[in-house]
């Protein structure tokens, strides 16, 4: 699907609700490939919050995702012209410290899955996987493409992204 993050919005259209509530499921043993292509247009700069983490795609684990979710996460890294892949969790309200799981340029397709299972959530990449401890319970939602922390999108940006909501 292809996505478009407006300049000066936060979430990405189409929005496809309907694939969030198709998405509900059991968070336990739960698997979710993905694929995604960055265009140049992600390119993007906000000061002094460049380091900021916007949100690719994802779970909850349970009813809140503040609370108990697995998601990757992105951002652009001008000193390397690379948009950086990192994990982006909350364990018990607490957001825990991201963890590098892959760099990608632009126009090329690069494969992720997130995977939970005894009371694990795994991140997989090409080129790293990443194992983060979590109480893995409960109902589990989709949590889709959305741009920030608190800054808003500087400027047009196109992503595309295939999530297999199983």
């Amino acid at each position: 699907m292809n996505y478009l993050i407006k300049k000066g919005h936060h979430y990405a259209t189409p929005l496809e609700l309907v694939k969030k509530f198709l998405g509900i499921r059991c968070a336990v043993n739960r698997v979710v490939p993905a694929t995604v292509v960055f265009s140049p247009n992600c390119r993007y700069d906000v000061g002094c919050d460049q380091s900021d983490i916007n949100k690719l795609y994802g779970f909850s684990i349970g009813c809140r995702h503040h609370k108990n979710s697995a998601r990757i996460g992105w951002r652009y890294v001008p000193k390397e012209d690379k948009i950086e892949l990192v994990t982006y969790c909350y364990r018990n309200g607490v957001r825990l410290a991201e963890k590098h799981l892959q760099w990608c340029d632009f126009g090329l397709e690069y494969k992720t899955h997130i995977v939970s299972h005894d009371n694990r959530v795994v991140f997989l990449s090409k080129n790293n996987v990443i194992d983060e401890q979590m109480e893995v319970k409960g109902i589990s939602y989709p949590l889709s493409l959305y741009f920030g922390g608190n800054c808003k999108a500087p400027n047009n940006m196109n992503v595309t992204l295939k999530v297999d909501w199983q």
